[in-house]
């Protein structure tokens, strides 16, 4: 059970706002320990009941619903099951068409499962599968890493003669087509499964639903959208870049309780399990600026500095993940510290992008050598440096990274960035200048974000240099970006509250 504490509704304008876009945010359900199942059937009973039916006690901050919390504001308690709170409070979803009552359940196990490859299956999507028979799990899986075999395999290697007439849940349609691995479809009708539940159809044209019309042609019964929105959102970057060509996109900050932007990157920091490290082991790059760095430079001469807590440090603390690659945007590689350890190439890949009219500006000034001096030593470090004819945009940085097979790119925003940020803006020719611009506006205006996280933490103060507003501006109005927010959901991690929403088009 996870309690949350909302903030006080008059506290500030900005935190006041968010606590508006809240009203409908579902608080995912964390069960206390992994889910195990024994073959017996009272066991399968009891195991169904915690996972289907399990309580969680949660503080939503609603406004004006419920009775008045101390200091102001409305805090309401509610009590939401584990599918209600799935479907954002509003009751159970409905069922689709064959699903059974147990079902769910053994979908989320599935979802649970594909979690564990996270940061490894890259350009593969994340896939879990349990094979069921008589209620007890006799097998699971989940796809390990790109290359290897599909989690519907191990999960039949598992249950081995026991997979003959049971039902296997898979969170993503089965393949059906001849790649670096065989086909899984095929591997479930030679096993005699003889139900497959599926949890989101494959927009991949190489399936494109054959996997669920090549189980149908052997008289297997299949069963399709049973947990489909968690399914699609565990793969929403592998689907987004599959029917749009392009990378997906999201941008991370952090807010205080006052509403001001955050320079660290939440109480949390960036330890193995905190959200931020999976952001970085989901995500193949992330973008950070010169500015960032130069901060956690100055970081650096702490004698004990909190590496974990540093804007720079793009490296993802979870057991043996693909590090993402990481993109600094460089107004100046002058200035760029060397201390940091993004560009230790050893450690993961570094991109380098700047501009033209920066390179002509360094030349033009007493920079000129450490310019020169920079280049050299980027290059000598292993670093791809890129200088861009006509300014930075989003779209050709998210274009560099995709030229580097990269399917999906965090822009992680700390107000250090916005110096950096805005100067890009200027050198492009954009009509923005710094005064009031933020990160988030110049992502936005390019329409060049699909998802925004934002790490809500237990702390006062905070602010945006150089702007009259604690958010920059871009969060307030009609045309903020709160109010093209949908689908909002939140959850807890650590001593933070994480909340996630998709930009409407």
């Amino acid at each position: 059970m996870a309690a949350v504490s909302a903030f006080s509704a008059g506290t500030c304008a900005n935190a006041c706002s968010l606590t508006r876009q809240l009203e409908h945010v579902a608080f995912r359900p964390r069960l206390a320990s992994p889910l195990t199942i024994s073959p017996g059937f009272p066991e399968r009973k009891q195991w169904l009941r915690e996972a289907g039916n399990h309580r969680i006690s949660v503080r939503r901050a609603l406004r004006g619903r419920g009775k008045t919390a101390q200091g102001g504001g409305s805090l309401v308690s509610v009590e939401l099951s584990a599918a209600e709170a799935e479907q954002g409070g509003r009751g159970a979803r409905a069922m689709v068409e064959g699903e059974r009552p147990e079902d769910a359940a053994f979908m989320r196990r599935a979802l649970e499962l594909s979690r564990r490859a996270l940061g490894r299956t890259s350009p593969n999507p994340m896939v879990g599968c349990v094979i069921v028979k008589d209620g007890a799990i006799v097998g699971e899986g989940w796809h390990p890493k790109a290359g290897e075999p599909h989690a519907e395999v191990f999960a039949l290697k598992a249950a081995g003669h026991a997979a003959a007439g049971a039902t296997a849940y898979v969170t993503l349609e089965p393949c059906s087509h001849h790649g670096r691995t065989p086909p899984c479809s095929q591997a479930l009708v030679r096993a005699r499964v003889q139900r497959v539940v599926v949890g989101t159809s494959d927009p991949n044209p190489l399936v494109g639903g054959e996997g669920i019309r090549m189980l149908r042609r052997a008289k297997v019964d299949v069963v399709v959208g049973v947990e489909e929105e968690a399914c699609r959102r565990n793969v929403e970057a592998f689907m987004f870049k599959i029917t749009n060509q392009r990378p997906y996109s999201i941008l991370r900050y952090s807010l205080s309780l006052s509403g001001s932007l955050l320079p660290s990157i939440g109480t949390s920091g960036c330890a193995a399990g905190s959200y931020r490290s999976q952001l970085l082991a989901e995500y193949d790059a992330a973008v950070i600026t010169d500015s960032d760095l130069l901060a956690a430079s100055a970081a650096d001469a702490d004698p004990s500095p909190d590496l974990s807590a540093s804007p720079a440090t793009l490296l993802s603390s979870e057991p043996d993940c693909q590090q993402p690659l990481r993109v600094v945007i460089a107004r100046s590689l002058a200035h760029l510290p060397r201390s940091t350890p993004i560009f230790d190439t050893s450690l993961a890949p570094t991109l380098v992008v700047t501009d033209e009219s920066a390179v002509v500006a360094d030349v033009s000034t007493a920079s000129a050598t450490g310019q020169a001096a920079s280049e050299q030593w980027l290059r000598g470090c292993g670093v791809d440096l890129v200088v861009l004819p006509d300014g930075f945009s989003p779209s050709n940085v998210m274009e560099l990274c995709e030229e580097r097979n990269c399917n999906s790119v965090l822009w992680d925003w700390h107000p250090l960035m916005q110096g950096a940020a805005a100067s890009s803006s200027s050198s492009s020719g954009s009509s923005s200048g710094s005064e009031g611009w933020s990160l988030g506006s110049w992502l936005m205006e390019d329409d060049a974000v699909e998802k925004v996280v934002v790490a809500l933490s237990p702390v006062l103060g905070g602010s945006v240099p150089g702007t009259g507003s604690s958010t920059g501006g871009w969060l307030e109005g009609e045309a903020g970006a709160l109010s093209r927010l949908r689908g909002l959901r939140a959850h807890v991690c650590g001593q933070d509250v994480i909340v996630e929403g998709y930009v409407e088009k």
